[in-house]
């Protein structure tokens, strides 16, 4: 029999969703939709909990979590956690409240029509007109475009777009809503990369529950965009629109999302308006672009006629785009203003109208104070309610009247007076709780609320991802974090058919790959962004950067932990020669006396957060741009770029003892092999992976010319010299190839002949420009521009071969002449990257 008592237990006077409190005994209270998972607690005790939440853990930190707050540079222990204990619904309890969510949607829909159209619920005296005008959101430059939309076809053109909810419950079955985004809801890419965690770690218990698919739900999102885009003739280009200006914590998510569903991420500085018709910068030249997923505020959308809102993002000349109908975008960017707290007061009187139905779902009891007796309310009952400002606004959080001081309250109360309009209170509800997993190995009760996500289809019709992100409150009662991280569930809804069906369709949900294999047969067009490959290509280069001055770092600690079996002095020395020599590869002005110490030396290169030659500069610089394009890497290639940075994020906190910077460089050195390796052998060979090996291969050659040209510059003759020449040697991998082939000490002229002339060995620069002619090879054809670039790569390799040349006269070479011919040289290859950002980074004419 299911003791259900044994392993969790409710708070007393509050209502759960584990259990029934209408039930006859407690035993039978259990919920049937959370039978499954008690009775596997029954079966495992709750010793399996701690097992769960560690291998929750440990798939989240090795996938990456999908939403930050800060995006890349924050704290690896911040961000939303996830809990292993998923929030489970049966399937009749869901449909209640998916007629309840559907009916709001519709609602926000009408709502949403009517501001940007006849508005007569201002004119009507449904809504005061002052929460809309005075809502900064609000965008009335669009509102003859939606007009127009209305008199042609009927219905707003994509409308809201993905929107979503968060609902709390008073009692199970009795659902409260707290919040509506349209503006570019965040959590979504999270809830999906929390569904892909749960169901890898539980996968029993989830086939157990017959909990409904996901995929069917972004397959008929996919297809609503497909089917939104003004022009099919040649094809749509969908993409995801984020702006990591505005919003860097959404980078991941969106690249997330945008993996999964097989789109484009793209942000406002991949996209050009020319003629009234929005363009992608792609490598392959100005790409029409069809319809858009707008994941950045609607207010930085068009800087040109939003200046006033966010300035210097955006796309400017969209919204002309937008009127002229050439493009379409969800959500709509004047849907902000619907996000209002100060609309709720209001709603049941909208709904009754605009539906002609009572509304199912109400909204958290609402005061505006911007009305006299509602202000009244609020201040005689400020101690017990949450103050919102009234229209939302990110950087204004909440305040629980109850947990301010005396003093506060009083500053509240003054600030509200002095403008009422900007505030409302709400009613601090006591929520249910479901089971959560406590610190101590155990299950606890936790108050939660969820956030659903939902769109309206081209026939008029709510859908509704089945589940969600379930949030654990932060204060106990009914406060959320919005995106300030917490901890997150997944959110399972039973089925009523069949074992792994959708209750819906009762077919089985497609996978994400034969999602996107349905829109390239639709007819979407495989395009490269510009900023995906130049982010492609610096990821490479700052790669190889980071291969180096590990090596080079290495190199130094041998030198202080071994010295090389040489005086300290002359390791000291030779540590000074090989700062330099790094400081002259990345072109970097030494601020270090020759009589420093080593320990100042490695202080420089591996924690001084801005040097341009050391780890952490460059380190964060590759874990930027390769988040940039988080889309285009494996899962195992995520992991591998987050084991080469994670430890480097807060270089305070490193230690500073010779045997853990050792370790730390091994396993970085070793993460760096195994993320270059990986790339050669599971990317695809398309114009993004040629952009990411062509930066590679630049760089190295950037590197080892810059060093030949040190050396040159020294005597070699000297002890010193030949000493740096074997540490050359050893940072560039070539050592054992060059005792294995020469058999003597380091002598210039072998060491130019192997890592200059050899073309058949892959760390030489004459098998560099192979390389990266045959990048340039899988580069868009286009002739004039590949020309230009193959002219200046046989410059390179024609002044190469003249280096070549001069080295080989033995003796009568003149060391310096060929110091500066290796510079110059240098200078070639840099305009070779120069010619590849010139014509496939930015775009100055049309090339369709």
């Amino acid at each position: 029999m299911l003791q259900a008592e044994l392993l969790y237990q409710p708070l007393e006077g509050t209502l759960d969703h584990a259990f029934d409190p209408s039930a006859p005994d407690f035993q039978s209270a259990v919920s049937p939709a959370w039978r499954f998972l008690f009775e596997s607690l029954q079966r495992n005790s709750t010793d399996i909990l701690p097992v769960w939440q560690n291998e929750v853990s440990r798939v989240s930190r090795n996938r990456g979590l999908a939403y930050h707050d800060q995006g890349f540079q924050v704290d690896v222990d911040a961000g939303w956690q996830l809990d292993a204990v998923p929030w489970i619904f049966g399937a009749d309890e869901w449909s209640k409240l998916d007629q309840g969510a559907g009916q709001r949607l519709r609602l926000f829909e009408a709502l949403f029509r009517d501001l940007y159209g006849d508005q007569r619920v201002l004119t009507e005296k449904w809504l005061p007109a002052g929460i809309i005008f005075g809502h900064p959101l609000f965008t009335p430059v669009l509102i003859e475009r939606v007009r127009n939309g209305l008199r042609e076809n009927g219905a707003l053109p994509l409308g809201l777009g993905m929107s979503a909810m968060d609902v709390a419950f008073r009692a199970p079955g009795d659902p409260v809503a707290l919040n509506d985004r349209f503006d570019c809801p965040f959590g979504l890419g999270l809830t999906v990369e929390n569904r892909s965690v749960i169901n890898r770690v539980l996968p029993r218990l989830f086939r157990r529950n017959r909990v409904r698919r996901i995929a069917g739900f972004f397959e008929s999102w996919f297809e609503f965009l497909a089917e939104s885009a003004p022009s099919k003739e040649d094809g749509v280009v969908l993409g995801v629109l984020t702006d990591e200006q505005v919003e860097a914590s959404l980078a991941d998510e969106t690249g997330f999302l945008a993996n999964y569903c097989g789109l484009m991420r793209l942000s406002p500085a991949d996209l050009t308006v020319r003629e009234g018709r929005v363009f992608l910068r792609a490598l392959q030249g100005l790409v029409p672009v069809d319809v858009l997923w707008r994941m950045t505020q609607g207010a930085a959308l068009d800087p040109l006629e939003r200046a006033g809102a966010l300035q210097g993002v955006g796309t400017a000349g969209s919204f002309e785009a937008l009127r002229r109908g050439t493009i379409a975008i969800a959500s709509h960017p004047g849907t902000g203003v619907l996000q209002s707290p100060s609309i709720y007061p209001f709603l049941r009187r909208i709904c009754k109208e605009l539906l002609g139905e009572d509304l199912i779902i109400p909204s958290v009891a609402t005061w505006w104070c911007g009305q006299k007796e509602e202000l009244s309310h609020v201040l005689e009952n400020l101690s017990t309610m949450i103050i919102k400002p009234a229209l939302h606004h990110k950087g204004r959080p909440a305040l629980r009247g109850s947990l301010l001081s005396a003093a506060e309250l009083e500053d509240l109360r003054q600030r509200i007076l002095a403008a009422p309009h900007d505030f409302v209170g709400q009613v601090d509800l006591d929520i249910t709780t479901v089971p959560t997993f406590a610190k101590h190995g155990t299950l606890q009760p936790e108050p939660v609320a969820m956030r659903m996500y939902g769109f309206m289809d081209r026939e008029g019709q709510p859908s509704y991802l089945p589940g969600g992100l379930g949030r654990v409150s932060v204060g106990g009662k009914s406060l959320f974090s919005d995106q300030g991280g917490g901890i997150s569930k997944d959110i399972w809804v039973r089925s009523d058919g069949g074992k792994g069906m959708d209750a819906r369709s009762h077919e089985k949900q497609p996978s994400i790959q034969a999602i996107a294999e349905r829109q390239l047969q639709a007819g979407a067009l495989a395009v490269t962004p510009s900023r995906t490959a130049e982010n492609l290509f610096w990821t490479g280069r700052y790669a190889e950067r980071c291969y180096a001055v590990s090596r080079f770092t290495s190199r130094l600690m041998n030198g202080n932990t071994a010295a090389f079996n040489r005086s300290y002095e002359a390791e000291r020395d030779h540590a000074f020669d090989l700062f330099q020599l790094l400081n002259h590869i990345f072109e970097q002005e030494s601020s270090l006396p020759p009589e420093c110490s080593i320990d100042d030396l490695l202080e420089q290169v591996f924690f001084h957060p801005q040097h341009g030659a050391g780890l952490p500069s460059n380190l964060r610089a590759m874990g930027f741009a390769s988040s940039q394009v988080r889309e285009e890497w494996s899962l195992i290639s995520v992991r591998a770029i987050n084991a080469c940075t994670r430890p480097w994020l807060k270089v305070d906190g490193i230690p500073k003892g010779d045997g853990v910077r050792e370790t730390m460089l091994e396993d970085l050195e070793l993460n760096l092999t195994a993320f270059l390796g990986l790339n050669l052998d599971n990317m695809t060979r398309d114009e993004g992976w040629a952009m990411l090996e062509a930066g590679r291969r630049i760089e190295r050659a950037l590197l080892v010319l810059g060093g030949m040209s040190y050396l040159a510059r020294s005597d070699m003759g000297s002890e010193a010299s030949l000493q740096l020449a074997a540490s050359f040697l050893v940072i560039f991998d070539s050592s054992r190839t060059y005792q294995t082939r020469y058999r003597s000490t380091p002598k210039f002229a072998h060491i130019s002949e192997l890592l200059l002339a050899d073309e058949r060995y892959p760390r030489s620069v004459m098998n560099m420009f192979r390389r990266i002619k045959t990048c340039v090879r899988m580069l868009p054809d286009s002739k004039p521009v590949k020309k230009r670039i193959y002219d200046t790569l046989q410059e390179c390799k024609d002044s190469l071969a003249a280096v070549i040349a001069h080295i080989a006269e033995g003796e009568d070479a003149s060391l310096e002449l060929i110091a500066r011919d290796l510079d110059a040289l240098r200078d070639q290859v840099g305009q070779l990257f120069d010619e590849i950002t010139v014509h496939y980074f930015s775009h100055s004419q049309p090339n369709f």
